[in-house]
């Protein structure tokens, strides 16, 4: 062999065996040893809880009082009756010892719990419904509006002669606040055009027989041929059964101002 040759050799090196005295590399994995167990906190000790006895609870903040039951002096009065001391019975139902009314002043129906050594009340009998307990001699509280949707056929069939009773009681004031002084609500229409069965015409007829002033509801019927007081009453009537009829002589001319 030529030393050329011999430069050709590649030289691959023998692998060494291992030591006898050398560990492995890879060294066993650690056997599965769980989750520790929790230490356990020492607890309080509890009182026990005796028979028939509730356990002991949390404080609490605390909570407003109960409002006790309202007396008859106490009961709250519709925002409407305020300022009203007296109404018209239209109705007394004996059964449930509940009167059906209407306020003087604003004439607003409403329910009214009766005393019970009180006796029977008659259809437009005036009671007393101030806010003094001792001043009432058959009311005992009030106990809301009313609504003639929901009122008897008995308590409707009374209520215009009710309504009719009142506006005769305060005739004065009804003459004074709105014969002699109404006039044109609109450049088409007077406020005497709002009584049932009044048109412009007749509207005018009362205003040339007025002149100053009627000097009472006879010489008002008497010169106009009508019946005031009671187109007066329908007109109520009409406006108590529709909330939406406008305009309202009701807001107009009411309270009244004996």
């Amino acid at each position: 062999m030529s030393t050329d040759d011999r430069h050709k050799r590649i030289f691959v090196p023998k692998k060494q065996a291992p030591k006898q005295d050398d560990k492995s590399r890879y060294m066993p994995s650690r056997p599965a040893e769980g989750r520790s167990e929790p230490v356990s906190r020492p607890t309080k000790p509890q009182p026990p809880v005796q028979r028939n006895q509730r356990p002991q609870q949390r404080d609490r903040p605390s909570s407003p009082q109960k409002v006790k039951q309202q007396s008859p002096q106490q009961h709250k009065r519709p925002k409407q009756l305020e300022d009203e001391s007296w109404a018209f019975v239209v109705e007394h139902d004996v059964d449930d010892n509940i009167i059906t009314a209407v306020s003087e002043q604003q004439m607003v129906l409403c329910r009214l719990r009766v005393k019970d050594e009180c006796g029977m009340c008659s259809p437009m009998q005036r009671i007393n419904i101030g806010k003094h307990h001792q001043d009432r001699k058959e009311v005992l509280h009030i106990v809301g509006l009313a609504k003639i949707d929901r009122m008897s056929s008995y308590a409707v069939l009374q209520l215009p002669q009710v309504i009719h009773h009142m506006v005769l009681r305060h005739a004065s004031y009804f003459l004074d606040a709105f014969f002699n002084v109404a006039s044109n609500i609109s450049l088409k229409m007077h406020a005497f055009e709002l009584l049932p069965q009044v048109g412009n015409k007749k509207a005018m007829q009362m205003v040339d027989a007025r002149g100053s002033g009627f000097e009472s509801i006879e010489s008002l019927n008497e010169q106009c041929n009508i019946d005031a007081l009671q187109l007066l009453s329908q007109r109520f009537l009409e406006e108590l059964k529709d909330q939406d009829l406008q305009p309202r002589l009701i807001s107009l001319l009411l309270p009244v101002k004996a």
